[in-house]
């Protein structure tokens, strides 16, 4: 054993030495934290590297907290790399289960990469409430293991374990495989040796005999190691220059040498559930067959998951049997494979996931764990470089899809060229086909028009390149069989006839020369329409590339034909066209809709129509033809280009006139040219019968008129009275609405709707569109208060409603519900009363009350400043006089001056902020100190003010005014005298809420809303020449200190005097803080 004793930081065991491995039994989270924290708090500050890993009930992030508030600087240990902290999932299970070896294995690792980085040792710590039942043999054993080997290394390791989880025969087999354990009994932690161990510990000659064991196993272990390095080397060596059978078979190699085996095979998981051979090594591939899901026999390629192999992939975990043939998973061997008398599997695991299998097989002397671990710690090599190799060989496959892509492209675009001007069916099909085979190095490619039946194709050309005969004719859909295979929609397939095809379609295809083919259908609205076939004379693999190209190539053959022949319907519609206007009884005339739009072409009916040959009539504009006596002849100028019918007075070539109806519209021709077309219909006829016909309907529409007077009258006198009511309602502002609940018909009137905002003529709102009209704030309490009505409580409440252009509006609304015997509502029914204009009238009597304040303490601030300025004058009188110009009696004049005007400027702003009692203070103090800055100029002495007043303190006059006097008094006594025979001084002033919550005077705290008392402390000091120390300040009589006692006393507040440096004044008071809006 290492001998260094160091500190474990758990009170209860002090000092251990490396090699110690003891474990903990906890009830609670708080357990966890009492000893794991101070246990890695030593652990950083002894240098050791340190590994925590957790569970449940303490998980990763919450450690991390827990330990930063025993080491502040944690942070900087996880940055420095000296402590990981991680959770049981990514430490354990990650690669797909609980394994002894790989757990044991990682801590060496983490144990030497400490040591490499300067650390003195390791010191983890484990907590395993996560275990279940299946995995706990295997934790036994890899705890048994670290306990035997924790001895030989610079380790300390501490498990911890839930007394929950654990039944007693559980806790005792944990407790035996530590030094010693931790218990916490009646709130503290005992320590429980395991004296069985520290008896057998004392035998020397057992330590001799374990370490020399272990000494030569750690050699074999050794050389098994360098072994395992040698073949990964090996691996790594031939990634690069071998294709990927190559270094599969590279990878066999070097395992079947590992694990001294005669057979060796290594597959990959494929999307269709199969397990793909990569290289299986030392198997007679042309003796072995194995059938897959078509039901053809061929050399191994694609096995179905089950059988050794399966075992191994489905548990994704390796295993080893030296009798394969009575393993349960066994189910034989196919036709020529060797016989097994051994086996070995492992997964092939990436990120968690089974993608493959490794095994190897018939050892001589049979299989073991060792055999295994190798197999398995050489298997992640084998994972990486098959995986780069893939990945390499998936880069040249597409790189070769981008250039496949792109001479696709490039023949597309040619194709698109050539064939898209063509206006014959057969000429598109001829130079499409011969593109098709030439680009695809094919034999031939026929193109074949179904017809409307399906029964029948038809081939009007094809190419060949001579290999294969021309198909050009008609067939039936089953001369080959086919038929309902490209009518489902199915693309026909064939790599070779021959190895595909039953003999009697083999030979019907090579007496057309054909060895391979593929046919692509196309279907528009669920019919077939067409089939493009490419044909090989030779045996060709056709890829999906290949199918894609011939499916996009039929659908260009096919859309073209389309485009060619609608083209020549057009020129047979336009033929037809032309004839219908030539045989037309109405005038067809077509003009160029720009300028003076001259005519360009018309029927013959038009011709005779006006009078004028046809082509006499050609140049002429709309003023030939229009009789400009007509009221408004521009008028039918301009709706010539209206699809309505319009009428107008045209003239003819003699120079009579006739009525004529006009259709007209535009029309554009294929070269982007617009013409106006106008079809012109004489109704002379028509017109004088309709004006007969008028005159008649004039005569009994009178009638009608005079037999429906007496009912208009008596509907008025009906209308009138319902008028009045609304009218009624509508002055007063009320509507009245009744809801029947059985029927659920609901009545409304006019001024509820008007109320509402909605539209009379429609039905009522349904109640939950009703409640959607209530201001959001507001719907419960209406809800609410119909409901309680349904309850038998009539209401009366007011609340808002918002229009649809949303304006707000104030109802007043009042209900009750009327019940029936059984005393069920029935019905309920009330009013509503716009409120609007009467709650708009109580808030402008408010505005015109704030604008009476304001006036007031503008008045109020106009008279003191009036009183200032009487009082400067009478200064300014004694000043003349030489008696009196530094007398007390000008300084009396200007102590009163600023006196009045901090009360003045307290209405001002009082005035300024809209007339309100709530004044802000702070701003008002800034205002006031620099008028006593400017008044109080002290020659070329430098005075420097210092304020610290918290912002936003809001007082009413009460407190405002004797605040600004005091003030006013404390900064003038400083300016006036702190600073005689200096040459610069500083006045400091701080008003600021006191935080003892100590309260100065017995001042009830305000109970108003928007109001709270608060203590403040209001401090005024300089650092002049001070108030002497034999001074006292009750033998005082200037004014101007009288008024600060009173003032204070005035304010229920304590007024203290300090003489340190200067002369400094502080005041305690309570006031009644105002609390503005937005503050």
């Amino acid at each position: 054993m290492i001998e260094s004793r160091r500190s474990s930081g758990i009170d209860i065991i002090g000092d251990v030495t490396w090699g110690t491995h003891f474990c903990q039994f906890y009830d609670a989270k708080e357990d966890l934290i009492e000893i794991l924290v101070p246990y890695f708090k030593a652990g950083l500050e002894n240098n050791e590297f340190c590994i925590w890993v957790t569970s449940e009930p303490l998980g990763a992030e919450e450690a991390k907290g827990v330990l930063r508030t025993a080491v502040p600087d944690l942070d900087a240990y996880l940055k420095k790399g000296q402590i990981e902290i991680t959770p049981y999932n990514d430490w354990y299970v990650k690669e797909g289960g609980f394994s002894s070896q790989r757990i044991s294995n990682s801590w060496i690792e983490k144990l030497n990469h400490a040591l490499e980085s300067g650390f003195g040792g390791l010191r983890l710590s484990e907590n395993f409430s996560w275990l279940e039942k299946k995995d706990w043999n295997d934790f036994i054993d890899y705890m048994r293991k670290m306990d035997d080997t924790i001895g030989n290394y610079r380790m300390v390791a501490l498990g911890s374990y839930s007394v929950d989880k654990y039944n007693a025969a559980r806790i005792i087999e944990v407790t035996s495989g530590h030094q010693f354990s931790l218990i916490k009994r009646e709130g503290k932690w005992e320590r429980i040796d395991n004296f069985g161990r520290k008896k057998a510990e004392e035998t020397a000659a057992i330590h001799v005999a374990r370490d020399i064991n272990e000494r030569k196993q750690e050699e074999h272990r050794i050389r098994r190691c360098n072994s395992i390095l040698d073949g990964i080397n090996r691996i790594f060596g031939s990634v690069v220059k071998a294709k990927t059978e190559e270094l599969g078979n590279e990878c066999l190699s070097v395992v079947m040498e590992l694990t001294d085996s005669q057979l060796g095979f290594v597959g990959e998981m494929g999307a269709d559930g199969l397990l793909h051979d990569i290289a299986i090594r030392e198997m007679k591939r042309d003796q072995c067959l194995m059938s897959d899901e078509t039901g053809y026999l061929r050399p191994p390629g694609n096995f179905v998951l089950h059988g050794l192999y399966g075992h191994v992939v489905n548990s994704g975990k390796g295993f080893f049997t030296n009798d394969p043939q009575s393993h349960p998973c066994s189910i034989g061997l196919p036709p020529g494979h060797p016989s097994l008398i051994s086996f070995l599997g492992v997964p092939l695991i990436q990120d968690g996931k089974t993608i493959g299998v490794l095994a190897v097989a018939n050892r001589e002397d049979g299989y073991s764990c060792e055999q295994q671990e190798d197999l398995e710690a050489i298997a992640p090599a084998v994972i990486q470089v098959l995986q780069r190799k893939k990945a390499e060989t998936e880069q040249a496959r597409a790189e070769e899809a981008l250039r496949e892509k792109e001479s696709r492209k490039d023949f597309l675009l040619e194709l698109g060229g050539r064939i898209r001007e063509l206006a014959d069916a057969e000429r598109i099909t001829a130079i499409a086909s011969e593109l098709l085979g030439r680009y695809m190095n094919a034999s031939g490619v026929v193109y074949c028009e179904i017809d409307p039946t399906g029964k029948y194709s038809n081939v009007w050309a094809d190419w060949t390149d001579g290999t294969v005969p021309s198909t050009v004719g008609r067939y039936s859909m089953d001369d080959f069989g086919i038929g309902d295979l490209y009518r489902q929609g199915h693309i026909r397939r064939t790599d070779d006839v021959k190895a595909n095809f039953k003999d009697s379609e083999v030979a019907e295809h090579c007496a057309l020369k054909i060895r391979a083919s593929i046919g692509v259908p196309r279907l528009k609205g669920g019919r077939l329409t067409s089939v493009l076939a490419v044909h090989s004379s030779k045996p060709h693999h056709w890829t999906d590339a290949e199918i894609e190209l011939v499916r996009e190539v039929g659908d260009r053959i096919f859309t073209e034909i389309e485009r060619a022949r609608a083209e020549k319907a057009l020129r047979e519609s336009e033929r037809r066209y032309r004839a219908v206007i030539e045989n037309s009884k109405d005038a067809i005339i077509v003009t160029d809709p720009e300028g003076e739009r001259n005519i360009l072409s018309v029927n013959p009916a038009a011709a005779e129509m006006f009078g004028w040959a046809e082509q006499e009539m050609i140049g002429l504009t709309q003023k030939h033809i229009l009789d400009m006596d007509d009221p408004h002849p521009e008028a039918a100028v301009y709706e010539i280009l209206s699809p309505d019918l319009t009428r107008s007075t045209y003239k003819r070539r003699d120079g009579t006139v006739f009525i004529g109806e006009l259709a007209s519209g535009y029309f554009t021709q294929a070269n982007g040219k617009r013409y106006a077309v106008s079809i012109i219909r004489d109704i002379t006829k028509r017109e004088q019968a309709e004006e007969v016909l008028k005159e008649a309907y004039d005569i009994l529409e009178k009638k009608v008129k005079e037999r429906t007077a007496e009912l208009e009258e008596a509907y008025k006198a009906l209308l009138e009275n319902e008028r009045r009511l609304s009218e009624v309602q509508k002055m007063a502002h009320i509507g009245i609405w009744d809801w029947d609940l059985v029927t659920n018909q609901k009545y409304w009137s006019e001024e509820m709707y008007r109320i509402y905002g909605c539209n009379p003529q429609g039905s009522s709102l349904p109640y939950n569109e009703f409640l959607n009209c209530i201001h959001p704030h507001d719907r419960d309490f209406v809800d609410n208060a119909t409901k309680e009505a349904l309850k038998g409580k009539p209401y009366a409440i007011d609340f808002r409603i918002v229009l649809a252009n949303g304006e707000e509006r104030i109802i007043h609304s009042r209900g009750e519900a009327v019940f029936n015997e059984k005393n069920t509502p029935v019905r309920i029914r009330g009013a509503v009363l716009d409120i609007t204009e009467r709650k708009r009238a109580e808030r402008a009597l408010a505005k015109i009350e704030i604008a009476r304040k304001k006036e007031i303490h503008h008045r109020i601030k106009n008279n003191l400043q009036v009183i200032s300025s009487l009082l400067d004058l009478q200064a300014e009188k004694f000043n003349n006089k030489e008696y009196i110009k530094d007398s007390e009696v000008l300084e009396a004049f200007r102590e009163s001056q600023n006196r009045v005007m901090s009360i003045a400027l307290i209405h001002e702003e009082l005035h300024e902020v809209g007339g309100e009692d709530v004044l802000n203070f702070s701003l008002y103090l800034g205002k006031l100190v620099d008028k006593l800055f400017l008044t109080y100029r002290l020659g070329d002495i430098d005075i420097s003010l210092n304020a610290d007043m918290e912002e936003n303190l809001f007082f009413d006059m009460d407190t405002a005014i004797p605040l600004g006097i005091i003030i006013n008094e404390l900064i003038s006594n400083s300016l006036k005298h702190a600073f005689i025979g200096r040459d610069k001084g500083e006045i400091r002033i701080t008003l600021r809420r006191e935080e003892t919550g100590k309260i100065v005077s017995p001042m009830e705290e305000s109970k108003s809303e928007g109001c709270k008392s608060a203590n403040f402390i209001l401090a005024v000091s300089d650092n002049g020449v001070g108030i002497p120390e034999n001074l006292d300040t009750k033998d005082l009589d200037s004014l101007g200190f009288q008024l600060v006692v009173s003032l204070v006393d005035q304010l229920n507040g304590k007024l203290t005097l300090k003489r340190n440096n200067g002369t400094e004044f502080t005041i305690r008071f309570t006031a009644t803080e105002k609390m503005k809006a937005g503050v």
